[in-house]
């Protein structure tokens, strides 16, 4: 069994519309801000992880306290 969907008419104005929800323009910028200092501390991981597996003796950037060295 095949289902199509209906072709739109060319008199149909609903087609001409945006879809979707509108989002405020400081939302989106919120969000690409937290992503962006996400990313970074993800990369700040991934490198330090990659040092302390080459160095054992490596001391990590976030070395405030003895859980950091927890990215082990």
């Amino acid at each position: 069994m095949t289902v199509t969907a209906p072709n739109p008419s060319p008199t149909d104005s609903s087609a001409d519309e945006p879809t979707g929800v509108a989002v405020p323009r400081s939302s989106a910028l919120w969000v690409l801000v937290a992503g962006a200092v996400g990313l970074a501390a993800a990369m700040t991981l991934t490198v330090e992880k990659i040092e302390i597996l080459i160095n054992p003796d490596y001391v990590p950037s976030c070395s405030i306290n003895r859980s950091c060295r927890a990215v082990r």
